[in-house]
């Protein structure tokens, strides 16, 4: 597996870095605290030096309690330095995940529905969370490692020339050889893992689905051959995971023989000075005092290398869903429409459209709908009429032709402003896991109760909440479990004509309600939303009847627009009530 170069990993980690600054005030507090602590923290060494080079060796005990007493005040007050170094540390990292995570799924929302259809959502979950608590460590850890260790290095080495200059140019030279071991190890646990996020998002999805779908697998009596995949694709992880562990054991463990071995010279070398009578002991004390600081410190960027190369995964995959362009939004010059001057007035002109190159949907595909108008929309599966009602909300963009509201055409008006006049009711409806009135409210959160009694009556939910342990305050559980697919089909009627739109699509959404009801919900609809323009995809042949015109979208990609009635003396169309008639009748046996 190809790995990232150090340029590509700096610049991603530095696309990231920019959520960091806007905490400076911060910032400059916890700088301050990591220089007092860095500079403290290197006063206890050479008070090690006076007490044994003068105050022992002159026998002062003034001298010698003084140099205690200073060594203590210099270590209460490193430890407060240190508390505080910590809680800001970890108030900063948590202020930047949120940060991060609010500006990826901010971003995420204002992404094209194509985005969604190539991606796997609970994928982008897994990076939205998991992805970005790395990141958010690996920034402040980052700045912490920078702020503290590299002073404490260098300031470390200064002291330690001043007392021994041979000693310091071999800390120098111990040290090149001490990176490159950590830019070694740190690489090879990369590429564990990169395999590891990839077994452990394979996990968070397939479990994820399968508790989505728990209906399904227990009617199936799946649950055995899925807790075994699940155990397997554990296995997989647990191996992932041990070959990593293993590298950072023997990482840890040759960085501690290279400091013990530094050490070791260090302390034959200091030892053959005292015997010669070059170097005092307590010089030697300090030196291997500052040495062991140096090798600690060592030890710790050794693993910021390590953990620079981890987390900067985590970085390339949350940078690719930032780098995805966004829908066109107002500000880029499109035209936004008020709900006051809206009119559903629709032109497709010589439409095409393909997910597919060379599989086209929609081909010259041509509709227009009078405001208020009932239009059907019918054709056999596939033919295109969920993705014509998605290319009239902007959700794709044309290949060919164009589509025009109220004589301007799609592409020079805001989408947002546009779906803000727009509902749609569709056959398998979101539900969140709340209660039937929130979900009755989705689209007009401030709805008063006497509206949405009104709506309950119209979609035919108040026998249905009348048995309901709660009434309209019941909690329909995850995806909707409580509910019947057609009382989740009437809430989501019910929400969708609540805000009183200008133009209602309904895509499927009367399938799993009786006829007698769902004649009933459209005359209410129609008699309660003055000048709605209501788009029907069906193929009940009795609600057809009601509408004013039917646009046929036959299998060779032509449209048709008359009457209901008219289009039934054409054979193929006829063709396809039979078909329908027939798939039903097999299914409720």
């Amino acid at each position: 597996m190809r790995r990232t170069d150090w340029k590509v990993k700096f610049r991603d980690f530095n696309y990231f870095l920019r959520f960091f600054w806007p905490y400076w005030k911060l910032l400059g507090v916890l700088i301050l605290a990591l220089q007092v602590s860095v500079f403290t923290g290197l006063v206890n060494p050479y008070i090690s030096k006076l007490i044994i080079d003068d105050a022992y060796k002159n026998r002062n005990l003034k001298l010698f309690l003084i140099l205690i007493s200073i060594g203590f005040f210099v270590f209460i007050l490193n430890s407060l330095l240190n508390l505080i170094k910590a809680y800001l540390t970890e108030y900063i990292r948590k202020d930047v995940e949120i940060s991060i995570r609010n500006k990826v799924v901010s971003h995420l929302y204002a992404l094209p529905l194509a985005y969604f259809k190539d991606t796997s959502r609970r994928d982008n979950l897994y990076k939205v969370t998991r992805d970005i608590d790395s990141i958010s460590h690996l920034i402040t850890d980052v700045a912490e490692r920078v702020l503290y260790l590299v002073p404490t290095v260098i300031v470390t080495f200064v002291i330690v020339f001043y007392l021994n200059w041979q000693i310091a140019i071999f800390i120098v030279v111990v040290s090149i050889f001490y990176y490159f071991h950590s830019l070694y190890f740190g690489e090879k646990r990369e590429s564990y893992q990169e395999e590891i996020i990839k077994i452990d998002e394979m996990i968070f999805r397939r479990l994820a689905e399968t508790l989505a779908n728990i209906h399904l697998i227990k009617a199936s009596a799946k649950e055995k051959s899925e807790e075994e995949m699940h155990a397997d694709l554990l296995k997989t992880h647990a191996a992932q995971y041990l070959n990593n562990v293993r590298f950072r054991v023997l990482s840890d463990f040759s960085s501690g023989i290279l400091g013990k071995i530094f050490i070791g010279c260090v302390t034959l070398y200091c030892g053959y000075n005292i015997i010669k009578g070059n170097m005092t002991l307590g010089t030697m004390t300090a030196i291997l005092l500052y040495i062991g600081r140096i090798s600690r410190h060592q030890h710790f960027i050794s693993l910021f290398f390590q953990d620079f190369n981890v987390g900067g995964i985590s970085c390339r995959r949350v940078k690719h869903i930032l780098e995805q362009e966004r829908e066109t939004e107002e500000s880029d010059g499109r035209v936004a429409i008020r709900r006051s001057d809206f009119e559903a007035k629709i032109d497709f002109k010589n439409v095409s459209f393909s997910y597919i190159d060379g599989m086209p949907i929609l081909k010259d595909f041509n509709m227009d709908v009078i405001p208020g108008q009932c239009v059907g929309l019918v054709g056999p599966s596939g033919c295109g009429k969920s993705t014509a009602m998605n290319l009239l909300l902007g959700l794709y963009p044309p290949n060919k032709g164009e589509i025009f509201i109220s004589g301007t055409s799609l592409k020079e008006i805001d989408y947002y402003s546009l779906r803000k006049n727009i509902t749609i009711s569709l056959q398998e409806p979101y539900l969140s896991r709340t209660t039937i009135e929130n979900n009755l409210k989705f689209f007009k959160t401030n709805a008063t109760d006497r509206e949405v009694e009104d709506v309950v009556k119209n979609v035919a939910l108040d026998k249905m909440l009348t048995h309901q342990p709660n009434g309209i305050k019941t909690l329909v559980g995850d995806e909707a479990c409580r509910l019947s697919e057609g009382q989740k089909e009437r809430i989501s009627l019910g929400r969708a004509i609540l805000p009183k739109p200008k133009m209602l699509i309904l895509d499927e959404a009367l399938s799993f309600i009786d006829n007698e009801t769902a004649i009933m919900i459209l005359e209410n609809i129609k008699r309660n939303c003055k000048n709605l323009t209501l788009i029907l995809i069906t193929h009940n042949p009795h609600l057809l009847k009601y509408t004013d015109k039917v646009v046929y979208m036959s299998s060779d990609l032509k449209a048709i627009e008359e009457s209901h009635e008219k289009l039934m003396l054409h054979d193929d169309y006829k063709k396809l009530f039979d078909i329908k008639t027939k798939e039903k009748g097999k299914n409720e046996s």
